[in-house]
C-alpha cells in the first residue's frame, strides 16, 4: 500500500491555488507540489492486468508521468482534465509486484527568465502486488439478522434463512480475470462467476444447515505463459445459520382413531440430528371440523378416513410468519406434552402421546440452536422455533364402558313404547337393537353438549353444524320462569319411542360421535329382565291410611324404590328372595306409585325398569254433618248440610237404606242435601261415593237427626 501523506487534506488545495495566483502574477516561480496523496486501484490484480494509479489533488498545469521502481519512464504524460481533481493513471500490464512513481513536472512562469523547475517525484509509492487479492469484502444479501439487538450489524455478523432457501453472497471490488466461487463448511460448489472490477453475486444453492461460508479464487492461466494456476481463500468468512425444516412429514403412530383413553405416538420422518423437537396438544372444538367445501381454498386441513364415511377434515392453525422463528407463540388451547423437547435422530422419531379421551389435534414445534461463533465454543447461542407445516389429528371413540342408564316402564310380560336414556357423553349418538336380530331402533339418543368456554351454558348456534350436530331437544320441565336464560337450562333427557318388546330382551348399543362418525359397540348389553309380582297390599285403601307395595320374590341383583310424584317414598331395597313390603305417608287422594327395579351392576348399562302401581282412595268419611234445624214440625222439610266436600264425589242423602232425593257432587265446600216431609222422629246420613268409580263409597260416619217438634 502507499504511504500516506501527513499533510491536512484541505492544506493541498490551498497551496495549490497560492501556487497559481504567484503564476498568475509572475511574482516567482513554483515548483509541484510532491506530498499528493497516491494510491494503487486495485492494490492487487491477477498477472497480466492493469490498475490505474489514482494521485489525489492533481494540480492544474502540472504534468505527471509513470515511473517504475528503477526510474524507468511508463508512457505520456498526463494533466488534470477540468475540474476533477484527481488524476488516474493506466499502467502498463502487470506481470510482478512493482512500486509505482510519479514524476511530477512543471514549466516556468510565462514571461519569466528563470528556468524551469526541476521535476520532483511525488512522496507517495503505488504498490500494485499480482496475483490473487484476499481482501476483498464479501456480505450475504437479502437475509435476516440473527442477532435481531444489533443496531449496526456487519456483513459478518451472522445471518439466518429459511429451510431449503438459497442465499445471495455479494463479492466486492472483484478483480479481472479472476474467477470466484462459493466454499460451504470446506465443500466447494459447483459455478463460478468472472470478476469484473465490481461486485459479483454467487448463489450459494438449497442451504439445509448451519454453514460457514468463504469464497475461492481463482486465476487460471493459458499455457502459452507458463505458469501455474492460482487459487486462493478471501480472508472474510461469513456465518449463516438455517431454521429446521418445516416439511417434515407427521404421521399418527399406529392409526389416527383409537380407543377412549388410548395412549399413541405421532411419528416425524427424517428428522434433524440438529433439531429438537416438542409436540403440541389440544382438544378438536367443532368449529374446527370442516365439512364439505365450508373451508374454502385458502385453509388448511388434516385429513382423517373414516370406514364409510367421508374423511373427517380439521382446520389447522395457519402457519406461521417468516420472522416469527424469533419467539415461539403457542397458540390459544395448545398445551406442551413431555418433559421438554427431544433431539431429532436423522431417522423418524416418535412423540408419545398420552391417552386421550377427546378429538385432539397435535402440531409440532422446531427448535434450533444457533451458535453465534460456530468456531468458538463459549460464544452465544441464539434459539429459533418454528412449526411443522403438517400436522396430525387423532379421533377418539367413545367410551364404551360409559354407565348409561336406561328407563323403560313395563307392562305385564312387555316393555311400554318409550325408552329414556341417561348419562351419555355430550356429542354422542346412540343407537339401540336387539341383541338376538333385528334392526336399530328408528331414531337414536342424543346428548347435547355444553358450551366450552362455559360449562353452565348449553352448546351456542356458532358451534353447531346443520346436520351434523343440529338436534333438537325437547322443553325444559317444568317450564322456565319467565325471563330465565334457555340457553342455562339443561335439556330434557332423550326420550325414544319404541316397540314394545318382550320382558326379558336384551339390548345392544352402538355409540357414534355426532361430528366424526367415529363408531363403537358398548361394552354392555341392557338387559331387560323381568320383574317379580309386584303389588299394593289394598289396591282401595281409606282416606288417610296408608299404602304398602308388596314385592314378592325380590332378587338380589336388583334394587327396588317406590316413588310418587318423583319424590322417593322410604329407601331404597336390595332384593333377598324374599317379600319386600314398603308402606307410604298418609294418602288423601289416588297415588300413582312407581316402583324402579335398577339392576345394581357398577359397570355397563343400568337398566331401570318402572312398574306403576295405582291406588285409589275412598271419600273422606269424617266430614261434618249436621239438619239445619234439629226439630220441624210434623210433614215439614229439613235440609242436611254437609261441610267441606270432596271434587269428584257424589253425596247421597239417606234414611236408613232408603236414598233420599237426588245425590249432589262436592265442590270443596259446604252442600245442602234436603230431607223432604218428615212424619217421625229421623237421623240421616249421607254415603259419598266417587264420581269415576261409584263402587268405591262410603257413609260418612257423622250422622244428623231432625225430630218433630211436640204439639205439632
Amino acid at each position: 500500500m502507499s504511504t500516506m501523506s501527513s499533510t491536512p487534506d484541505h492544506a493541498i488545495p490551498l497551496r495549490s491555488a497560492r501556487d497559481r495566483l504567484i503564476d498568475l502574477l509572475g511574482i516567482a516561480d513554483t515548483y509541484p507540489l510532491t506530498d499528493l496523496h497516491v494510491v494503487a486501484e486495485p492494490p492487487k490484480v491477477s498477472y497480466g492486468g492493469t490498475a490505474s494509479i489514482q494521485i489525489e489533488n492533481a494540480q492544474a498545469g502540472v504534468s505527471y508521468q509513470l515511473f517504475d521502481h528503477e526510474g524507468n519512464s511508463l508512457g505520456d504524460k498526463f494533466k488534470r482534465d477540468g475540474a476533477d481533481t484527481t488524476l488516474g493513471i493506466k499502467t502498463p500490464a502487470v506481470l510482478e509486484d512493482v512500486t509505482y512513481r510519479i514524476l511530477a513536472s512543471k514549466q516556468g512562469a510565462a514571461g519569466s527568465t528563470l528556468p524551469a523547475q526541476i521535476p520532483h517525484l511525488l512522496d507517495d509509492l503505488a504498490p500494485v502486488k499480482v496475483g490473487i487479492d484476499t481482501s476483498l469484502g464479501i456480505s450475504i444479501l437479502a437475509a435476516q439478522v440473527l442477532d435481531g439487538t444489533l443496531s449496526d450489524p456487519k456483513p459478518s455478523d451472522p445471518r439466518i434463512a429459511p429451510y431449503e432457501s438459497s442465499v445471495e453472497v455479494q463479492v466486492d471490488k472483484t478483480q479481472e480475470g479472476v474467477m470466484y466461487s462459493l466454499i460451504v463448511d470446506e465443500r466447494e460448489l459447483p459455478g463460478s462467476k468472472p470478476g469484473n472490477l465490481g461486485a459479483v453475486s454467487l448463489q450459494t444453492g438449497p442451504m439445509t444447515e448451519d454453514a460457514v461460508i468463504r469464497v475461492r479464487a481463482t486465476k487460471t492461466f493459458a499455457a502459452s505463459a507458463n505458469r501455474l494456476d492460482e487459487s486462493d481463500l478471501l480472508d472474510a468468512r461469513l456465518y449463516l445459520k438455517v431454521l429446521a425444516n418445516p416439511e417434515l412429514a407427521v404421521s399418527t403412530d399406529p392409526q389416527p382413531i383409537l380407543d377412549y383413553r388410548q395412549g399413541a405416538a405421532i411419528k416425524i420422518a427424517a428428522t434433524q440430528k440438529s433439531v429438537q423437537y416438542r409436540a403440541y396438544l389440544r382438544r378438536i372444538a367443532d368449529a374446527d371440523f370442516v365439512h364439505g367445501d365450508a373451508g374454502g381454498a385458502d385453509m388448511v386441513t388434516v385429513t382423517v378416513p373414516v370406514p364409510g364415511w367421508p374423511d373427517v377434515q380439521v382446520q389447522v392453525p395457519p402457519p406461521t410468519a417468516p420472522d416469527a422463528w424469533r419467539r415461539w407463540q403457542t397458540p390459544v388451547g395448545y398445551a406442551p406434552l413431555g418433559d421438554g423437547p427431544v433431539p431429532g435422530t436423522g431417522k423418524p422419531l416418535r412423540l408419545p402421546i398420552p391417552s386421550l379421551t377427546d378429538d385432539s389435534l397435535i402440531i409440532v414445534q422446531a427448535l434450533k440452536e444457533h451458535r453465534v461463533d460456530a468456531g468458538n465454543p463459549a460464544s452465544a447461542i441464539i434459539l429459533s422455533a418454528v412449526r411443522l407445516n403438517q400436522a396430525a389429528a387423532l379421533l377418539v371413540r367413545p367410551d364404551p364402558e360409559r354407565v348409561l342408564t336406561l328407563r323403560v316402564p313395563l307392562i305385564g310380560v312387555q316393555t311400554g313404547n318409550s325408552l329414556q336414556v341417561a348419562g351419555g357423553q355430550p356429542g354422542v349418538f346412540y343407537h339401540f337393537r336387539p341383541s338376538s336380530a333385528g334392526d336399530e331402533l328408528p331414531l337414536p339418543a342424543y346428548f347435547h353438549q355444553r358450551d366450552q368456554h362455559d360449562v353452565t351454558q348449553a352448546k351456542g348456534v356458532d358451534q353447531l353444524g346443520v346436520e351434523i350436530d343440529l338436534v333438537l331437544a325437547a322443553d325444559p320441565e317444568p317450564p322456565l320462569a319467565a325471563g330465565a336464560d334457555l340457553a342455562r337450562a339443561f335439556p330434557r333427557l332423550p326420550l325414544l319411542d319404541i316397540t314394545p318388546l318382550p320382558a326379558g330382551t336384551s339390548l345392544a348399543c352402538r355409540a357414534v360421535k355426532a361430528q366424526t362418525k367415529v363408531a363403537v359397540a358398548m361394552a354392555q348389553l341392557a338387559q331387560l329382565a323381568a320383574v317379580p309380582a309386584i303389588r299394593a297390599e289394598q289396591t282401595v285403601i281409606d282416606y288417610g291410611s296408608s299404602a304398602k307395595i308388596v314385592i314378592s320374590d325380590s332378587q338380589p341383583e336388583d334394587q327396588y324404590q317406590v316413588t310418587l310424584a318423583d319424590a322417593a317414598v322410604g329407601p331404597a331395597l336390595t332384593g333377598n328372595h324374599g317379600e319386600l313390603v314398603i308402606g307410604s305417608e298418609p294418602l288423601y287422594a289416588d297415588a300413582a306409585f312407581e316402583v324402579v327395579v335398577s339392576s345394581v351392576a357398577e359397570q355397563g348399562m343400568r337398566v331401570e325398569r318402572v312398574l306403576a302401581v295405582e291406588v285409589l282412595v275412598r271419600p273422606n268419611a269424617a266430614l261434618p254433618v249436621s239438619a239445619t234445624a234439629d226439630a220441624v214440625a210434623l210433614n215439614a222439610g229439613a235440609q242436611i248440610v254437609v261441610e267441606k266436600t270432596q271434587p269428584g264425589i257424589d253425596y247421597q242423602l239417606l234414611s236408613g237404606q232408603a236414598a233420599i232425593g237426588p245425590s249432589l257432587p262436592g265442590n270443596a265446600a259446604s252442600i245442602v242435601l234436603p230431607t223432604g216431609p218428615i212424619a217421625a222422629d229421623t237421623t240421616f246420613s249421607v254415603a259419598a261415593a266417587r264420581a269415576d268409580k261409584p263402587e268405591i263409597a262410603v257413609v260418612l260416619a257423622a250422622q244428623a237427626t231432625v225430630k218433630i217438634r211436640s204439639g205439632a
